[in-house]
């Protein structure tokens, strides 16, 4: 694929969960980019998944 790709939080997170069919896909582009935006929502989504995580290790406690 050639071209210039602006991928979104969904794609992303998607690789970091090891879906083969985004990986893949994403290997075969040349240029690559993420907008401020979605880092910004990578980054909340991790903070709320550690939160999440964490009350949910207090609950078991």
């Amino acid at each position: 694929m050639n071209g210039d790709y602006l991928l979104d939080s969904n794609i992303i997170v998607d690789i970091f969960r090891g879906e083969v069919k985004a990986i893949s896909k994403v290997k075969q582009l040349t240029v690559i980019n993420v907008s401020v935006i979605t880092i910004g929502e990578l980054y909340y989504g991790a903070k709320k998944s550690n939160q999440t995580l964490l009350a949910n290790q207090r609950q078991a406690l």
